[in-house]
């Protein structure tokens, strides 16, 4: 399924799981997957970095699918109010947003009646034209005698903002997902962590744990020979 996707889909990451093992999975360990590789720390780029180092390691380890959860930045439009001018035209921030909120978000209008449904009309701007930074300059705010283009009192740029940040036991933290695939838990994790110590640097106050199902085998370790005995008897 997976390289059925790859086919249709080129670069597009994807897991292969079961709708309840996935959901038991999250429910232990906070991530859909049969492992999961935590990286605690404070710092976002940081975590950023020591998680692309440990996902290239990860790909290398035969016998699971890797990928990460929710890490990275996604591209967002800065509106920065120009607080001199808007002193100047006697305006308040709440103008600017109520103008952007319509022309990106939309502005209810109206109703369209089409016997017994009802259809919002929304007022916004044309896809393209939300996509230019010199057509939002134009766009215009009411003034006291007129109009003004809002370029006049606000500043427009595209940059990149955090998409998400977790947070676990009062730490930032980064985790990448591992479903396996024709390996064993253990020895999968065994190969793993001796890989990832071997070929990431680790900075002080920043820590890697595996955890998921290996997690779970850990704890059940020590039960083992009770259960054995039991059963044997």
């Amino acid at each position: 399924m997976a390289e059925e996707i790859g086919q249709h889909v080129p670069g597009q990451g994807s897991l292969v799981s079961q709708p309840i093992q996935m959901r038991f999975n999250e429910i232990l360990e906070g991530v859909r997957a049969d492992i999961s590789v935590k990286i605690f720390g404070e710092d976002f780029a940081t975590l950023e970095r020591l998680g692309n180092e440990v996902r290239e390691v990860l790909e290398g380890v035969p016998g699971g699918e890797v990928e990460f959860d929710a890490l990275g930045k996604s591209p967002s439009l800065e509106v920065v109010p120009n607080r001199a001018a808007l002193s100047r035209y006697n305006l308040h921030a709440a103008e600017i947003n109520k103008v952007m909120t319509t022309a990106l978000g939309g502005q209810e209008v109206g109703k369209l009646l089409e016997g017994n449904r009802r259809f919002d009309i929304v007022v916004r701007l044309a896809e393209n034209e939300r996509q230019k930074l010199e057509d939002l300059g134009r766009l215009p705010v009411r003034v006291e005698g007129g109009l003004l283009p809002l370029g006049k009192v606000a500043d427009f740029k595209n940059s990149e903002q955090v998409a998400a940040i977790s947070r676990e036991f009062g730490q930032r933290r980064a985790a990448i997902m591992v479903n396996l695939s024709g390996r064993d838990v253990q020895s999968y994790v065994i190969d793993a962590m001796a890989q990832v110590k071997e070929k990431v640097k680790v900075p002080p106050d920043y820590n890697i744990e595996f955890g998921g199902q290996f997690e779970n085998l850990q704890q059940a370790r020590p039960a083992w020979p009770s259960s054995c005995h039991w059963g044997c008897c």
